[in-house]
């Protein structure tokens, strides 16, 4: 069984048609973590679309690399733009990368010599680790950023700011780059709409709290994957993910480009 992994499994048809012309069986999962590891298992082979959010099929394939089980399986990224792609490759070098035409190939390579010469990956937080908080976020100079609901102390955290950069809390004005902290999955529904209106198209930060245990899971209703639904409802889709401090983890989002016909 070969498993495609696709930002969108309902435009996934074309690419699983085209594994099965070359004689395979397919699965096809979203780029969600959520029984991907368990369904990689068992695959000869995992092909990751890189058409689409192609940082996230890097973190899919990062996952898969630094998880045990699935650690030797064959991974073959298809398609993607190729700056992006250069940068996916750079991360995970022992993968094999094909447009869709040439996949045949390249999965009858990735089949006979699966499990060699892996490279094990950084976890995807690790890399920006060393990075001061304004950097990840994306703060340059003389930037504003509006923050909503940050806790006690948020200030500290972020530390010393680039030169005339500005924190302003709840700011009625625009703002170059909104950071918001959601305690609930009630308020993330509820107030996203508002808060989206707010930014006026400027990057959005949605920070939920760690969800270090079940039974934080259970209290907030939170995740990155309840968070991106949410965002990709209104039309939203989010570009980057970073680790906060200790307690919270943040998501950015903009508007999804219209597409010229």
């Amino acid at each position: 069984m070969i498993l495609l992994i696709h930002a969108r499994p309902e435009e996934a048809e074309t690419g699983a048609e085209r594994l099965r012309s070359l004689g395979h069986v397919v699965q096809v999962h979203p780029f969600a973590t959520a029984g991907l590891t368990a369904k990689a298992a068992g695959a000869e082979a995992v092909v990751i679309s890189l058409e689409r959010l192609p940082a996230h099929g890097l973190a899919v394939g990062t996952v898969l690399r630094r998880t045990k089980r699935t650690r030797t399986v064959p991974i073959v990224f298809a398609g993607g733009d190729p700056e992006k792609v250069a940068r996916v490759k750079a991360a995970l070098p022992d993968a094999l990368y094909a447009e869709w035409p040439k996949m045949g190939a390249a999965l009858k390579k990735a089949l006979a010599g699966g499990g060699r010469d892996v490279v094990v990956p950084p976890d995807y937080m690790e890399r920006w680790a060393h990075r001061p908080l304004w950097a990840k976020l994306g703060i340059r100079e003389k930037k504003t950023v509006g923050l909503i609901g940050a806790p006690d102390g948020f200030a500290e955290t972020l530390g010393d700011l680039p030169e005339g950069a500005r924190l302003m809390e709840d700011p009625r004005g625009a703002c170059d780059i909104w950071l918001w902290f959601v305690w609930s999955q009630e308020s993330l529904l509820a107030d996203l709409p508002y808060v989206d209106a707010r930014a006026g198209g400027r990057p959005l930060w949605i920070a939920w709290p760690k969800l270090k245990t079940a039974k934080t899971r259970a209290q907030t209703g939170l995740s990155q994957f309840v968070v991106r639904k949410a965002a990709l409802a209104l039309g939203l889709v989010d570009y980057k993910i970073c680790s906060i401090d200790a307690a919270w983890s943040a998501m950015v989002v903009t508007r999804k480009a219209v597409r010229k016909t």
